[in-house]
């Protein structure tokens, strides 16, 4: 199975230290995908920029991996929807499967343990009761479906945005 794997969002934020994108959250995304018995993983991201020295660090992460595209933005837009749109915009070969994940996200099982259906739109969390009771809101924290919702996935997200 080839996978595109989509990052979005701040790998870096610096009132959440812990948060932080690193080598161990890395690899802990990558364990946790290749319990789905992934052949190839293709990396694209969008993000925002911390620094120069920063953002050259973070970007060294991926230098042994499939980084096919990227952009670091200098502006920081404040919708969650648009990296997330930019993110998917950026993916433009054919995979079984796209992973559309923020960067702070930790698994602590992996992806295989959960009831991932490969031809839907996976919505794996719900958000915060109030909301989940409130509006049935997901959790923007994980996204997987496959490449033929992808367009449906980031015309709906312009629209709701709007």
């Amino acid at each position: 199975m080839n996978l595109a794997l989509v990052y979005r969002g701040f790998y870096k934020r610096n009132f959440h230290k812990k948060n932080n994108f690193n080598l161990d959250i890395f690899k802990n995304h990558l364990d946790s995908i290749n319990s789905l018995d992934i052949k190839n993983i293709d990396i694209y991201l969008h993000t925002y920029s911390v620094n120069d020295y920063e953002d050259n660090k973070f970007l060294s992460l991926f230098l042994n991996h499939n980084l096919k595209k990227y952009i670091i933005e200098k502006e920081i837009n404040k919708k969650i929807s648009y990296s997330i749109i930019n993110s998917l915009n950026l993916v433009d070969e054919n995979y079984d499967l796209i992973i559309n994940t923020r960067f702070d996200v930790y698994f602590i099982k992996p992806l295989n343990e959960f009831n991932i259906n490969y031809e839907k739109l996976n919505l794996l969390f719900k958000e915060q009761e109030r909301y989940w009771n409130e509006d049935k809101r997901v959790s923007d924290l994980i996204y997987i479906f496959p490449k033929k919702y992808n367009n449906i996935l980031t015309s709906a997200l312009t629209k709701s945005m709007n």
